[in-house]
Order: structure tokens, then C-alpha cells, then sequence
């Protein structure tokens, strides 16, 4: 048909996340992940980062005993979100914005339960 645009002649196709992100944003936002193992005891103690530039972080128990994340150091088994053998929390900066800037706090059921956590973080460009 005569007179009308076809969208390939004014939208240029995107091929990589690179090129969606810098259609979207207007400027290339390059990160990297930053992993982290834990051993978590029956005391509380503070994992991850605190930095700004963490965008998200996804936390797993890779451990066979519950354990409980908090923004709280008091956090106890209890009273933290609890996270089961195989279980799974992630923070993003979209849903959840300045709680990826907050110190996370973890603690276990028992001792010698791991935690591995992903953040991922800007690294510029």
C-alpha cells in the first residue's frame, strides 16, 4: 500500500540487550556480578554489600538447615523472612529500590547453613 510506513523502515531492529537498554535508558548501564558465600551460625551477621551500586541481589540457602533474612542485626530464626533448604529471595532495583542499599542481615536454625548470594552491580563504563 502506497503511503504507508512499514515498521523496518523507521524502527531499527534491536539485536542485543546492549542495544535495548541503550534504546530504553539513552546511555549504556554495564554491570557485573559479585558472588558471595556465606556460612551462617546462630548468630546474626551481615552479608552482601552495602554499596550503591548494586542493582540486585538474589540470595539462595544452599544449606540443609532454615535461615532468616532481615534488614534487622536482632534478626532471629523467628522473626526474619525465612528461607528453607532450596529457598530463594531476590531484591531488584525497580521493585525495590533503597532496601538494595540497606545492610542484609542473616542468621541460621542451626549452625554451619550456607547462603550464596548474586549481586549484581554497576560497574560503569
Amino acid at each position: 500500500m502506497a503511503g504507508f510506513l512499514k515498521p523496518q523502515d523507521y524502527i531499527r531492529n534491536v539485536t542485543s540487550l546492549r542495544e535495548l537498554v541503550i534504546g530504553y535508558y539513552g546511555q549504556l548501564i554495564e554491570n557485573h556480578p559479585v558472588d558471595s558465600d556465606y556460612t551462617l551460625t546462630t548468630t546474626p551477621q551481615q552479608v552482601g554489600s552495602v554499596r550503591n551500586q548494586s542493582i540486585a541481589k538474589a540470595l539462595s540457602n544452599t544449606g540443609t538447615n532454615n535461615c532468616a533474612i532481615s534488614f534487622s542485626p536482632n534478626v532471629t530464626i523467628t522473626t526474619g523472612i525465612l528461607l528453607q533448604p532450596g529457598g530463594f529471595m531476590y531484591l531488584n532495583w525497580f521493585f525495590d529500590y533503597d532496601f538494595l542499599f540497606k545492610p542484609l542481615w542473616a542468621i541460621a536454625a542451626t549452625g554451619g547453613t550456607t547462603l550464596h548470594m548474586i549481586e549484581s552491580q554497576l560497574s560503569g563504563v
